[in-house]
Formats: C-alpha cells, sequence, structure tokens
C-alpha cells in the first residue's frame, strides 16, 4: 500500500512539472552577449545551451559590414555537450557583428538565433539590434499527442485513486 501511496505521489509531481518533461533547449549564455561593446576583438565564440545539443547537426557564422568573418571548424566539447564553440581566423575590426546560429537540441528540436554585438568604442551608431531568436513550435500532431499523453495520466489516476481507496476499505474489513 504504501508502495502505490509513492507512485503516485511520484506521478502527480512529475504531472505538476510539465515544463520541466517536455521543455526544449534554449540560449542561456553566450559569449559575446546580445547588443555588448567589446573594445577589442573576441578570440572565440561560445555558446552555452540549456540541454546537451546533438553534435552533427550544428552551424555558427559571423556577419559584419564587410560580409562573413571567417571561423575555424566549431565543436563541441566532449566534457560539456550544452556547450558549441568556435574559435576566428583573425581579428575582427571596428564594426557591427552578428552572430548566427542554428543548432538541433537533443529532443530533436532546432532552435536558431542572432547575437549582435560591436567593437570599438563611439565606433559605430549602435544599431537596435536584438536577439532574434526563434523556438520550434511543434506541428499539430505533436500537440495531440502530447495532449493525449496528458489525458492518459489524467485518466489513470482518477480511476487509479478511487479504486485505491475502494481496496484499502476492503482490507481493514
Amino acid at each position: 500500500m504504501k508502495r502505490m501511496i509513492w507512485l503516485m505521489v511520484c506521478l502527480i509531481g512529475l504531472m505538476s512539472l510539465p515544463e520541466m518533461t517536455s521543455a526544449h533547449a534554449y540560449l542561456k549564455q553566450s559569449n559575446p552577449s546580445v547588443n555588448t561593446e567589446l573594445e577589442t576583438s573576441p578570440k572565440n565564440i561560445s555558446l552555452v545551451f540549456s540541454e546537451p545539443i546533438q553534435p552533427a547537426f550544428h552551424h555558427i557564422e559571423i556577419f559584419g559590414e564587410d560580409g562573413n568573418a571567417e571561423l575555424h571548424e566549431s565543436f563541441i566539447p566532449e566534457d560539456d555537450e550544452t556547450k558549441l564553440i568556435a574559435k576566428l581566423k583573425q581579428d575582427l575590426g571596428k564594426g557591427t557583428y552578428t552572430i548566427k546560429w542554428r543548432v538541433i537540441s537533443s529532443d530533436g528540436h532546432p532552435i536558431e538565433g542572432t547575437i549582435p554585438f560591436t567593437i570599438g568604442q563611439e565606433a559605430v551608431t549602435k544599431a537596435a539590434a536584438e536577439d532574434h531568436s526563434s523556438v520550434y513550435f511543434p506541428g499539430l500532431d505533436k500537440i495531440l499527442i502530447q495532449g493525449m499523453q496528458y489525458l492518459s495520466f489524467s485518466l489513470l489516476i482518477g480511476f487509479y485513486f478511487p479504486f485505491m481507496a475502494v481496496s484499502s476499505k476492503k482490507n481493514v474489513l
């Protein structure tokens, strides 16, 4: 009986926190960060995500006023699968730059975004650049499947609690 109650408490706990069980990756931190004014060129670009990303599917580009800046191959460190790092081949000059990134989270959802930053104080007029990160929105099929999952859990709990109450009264008599 105690085992069944413990199971129900765990199920209710999981159901009360659906964002933890169905969340997608998102960008937690970046270097350089959004709308940062740097004095000198960064040596590398690092992005940190909320969950591991797939190593085979990631892409980073830097766009400046003069076109694309060259990057070495981007990589995910073996000791931290939530990080994506790309090293610059040369120093960037003064100006406004935008990092454009795209990754696939471990749950298979693609996410992408941009990170604008500037190098040099008062060298450039600060453009009203914003973080344009976008998150994949699931299609109707995935919404229906997740809705059916929640409905199934609710029905399971709704039928199981009365059954537990009836069976516990039978054991008492």
